[in-house]
């Protein structure tokens, strides 16, 4: 009787990962990472595989299309697929979770996934740099000149400072030597004005300095000159 030998082919499904972690560190809210990647292969799988990102994060099949959840249709039974992953935080928080891999008959292959939000760079500017007053009798003001200001992201008032000689306003028509402007969800759009009002017959110049927290301050350059007021004749 010839001898029989029957070879046993496992249909055991297999999924694996690689990497297990990816680390993606500070982000700003609001915007979305470098992708990050990982590899997903398995063999004599009997249905698609389903990808699922935790909060914060998004899977894309191609670097491209991103969304919480993917799915990969094996081929004969197998995937080698390239994962990519990206951090998009919509808070200012720690985020960390699992990106899970999961298909009928295997354990779920998760990616551990985590990041930072971090909140936006305040910034804020003032254009033009420069006023030019020229020549002003001593004791009167001048016509006002503009700037804008402009921010974003603030997280206090902008204190907004005139040198010796010069006076700024919100609206044009009440005048100090500070104010004070409150940023609207963190931004501000503002027009302020400067008026040259010399005390003295001399040159002046300096800085109206806007300042806020977490920002350089801006400084707008302003110069004019104070004149004696002319004789006046009399008969």
């Amino acid at each position: 009787i010839d001898d029989i030998q029957i070879t046993a082919t496992s249909s055991t499904p297999t999924l694996s990962t690689s990497p297990a972690t990816l680390t993606f560190g500070n982000q700003t809210t609001g915007t979305n990472s470098t992708a990050q990647t990982y590899s997903l292969t398995g063999s004599n799988l009997t249905a698609n595989v389903s990808i699922a990102a935790p909060a914060g994060f998004e899977v894309s099949l191609n670097g491209t299309t991103y969304a919480a959840s993917q799915s990969v249709t094996p081929s004969s039974g197998s995937v080698s697929q390239t994962v990519y992953v990206r951090f998009s935080p919509s808070a200012v928080q720690a985020y960390s979770g699992n990106v899970a891999n999961a298909s009928t008959g295997v354990t779920t292959q998760n990616v551990t996934v985590n990041g930072t939000g971090v909140a936006p760079a305040p910034a804020l500017s003032a254009s033009p740099a420069t006023l030019t007053f020229g020549n002003q009798t001593t004791g009167t003001n001048s016509t006002a000149q503009t700037y804008t200001l402009t921010g974003s992201n603030l997280t206090a008032n902008v204190g907004i400072t005139a040198p010796t000689g010069f006076e700024v306003s919100l609206n044009g028509t009440t005048y100090a030597v500070t104010q004070s402007v409150t940023p609207s969800s963190g931004s501000v759009n503002q027009t302020v004005y400067v008026r040259f009002s010399p005390s003295a017959a001399q040159a002046y110049s300096g800085n109206v300095a806007n300042a806020s927290t977490g920002v350089t301050t801006q400084n707008v350059a302003v110069s004019g000159t104070g004149v004696a007021p002319a004789p006046a004749l009399s008969a």
